[in-house]
């Protein structure tokens, strides 16, 4: 048997003054056992579509964003390595010395 209790509060009714008032009921449902009985089940059954649903959901979306996510590492990391390496060592001849007082320009 399944109960549902139903609790009212009232508060500040005009007819009785300004007073908490508290009634409770007890509803009682005996008809539909099968339903009834075949609540559990379902509620459980329903639990594990979720979880499932949602499962697949992060692993088809957290698999992809991690691989993005370590390809980027990886790269990052070679540039960083590499940059030591990668000097340019050239021949340069100056062609006009600019002095260290020149404040104005003319």
């Amino acid at each position: 048997m399944l109960k549902i209790y139903k609790k009212v509060i009232l508060v500040d009714r005009p007819d009785q003054g300004h007073r908490l008032h508290s009634t409770k009921q007890v509803i009682r449902s005996n008809g539909h056992w099968l339903a009834n009985l075949l609540a559990v089940p379902a509620l459980m059954v329903g639990a594990l579509f979720v979880t499932v649903f949602f499962s697949l959901f992060f692993a088809l979306f957290l698999i992809p964003v991690s691989i993005v996510g370590i390809r980027a590492w990886w790269s990052l990391r070679k540039l960083k390595q590499g940059q030591p390496d990668q000097t340019l060592e050239a021949e340069y001849t100056v062609i006009k010395e600019i002095s260290e007082k020149s404040g104005s320009s003319k």
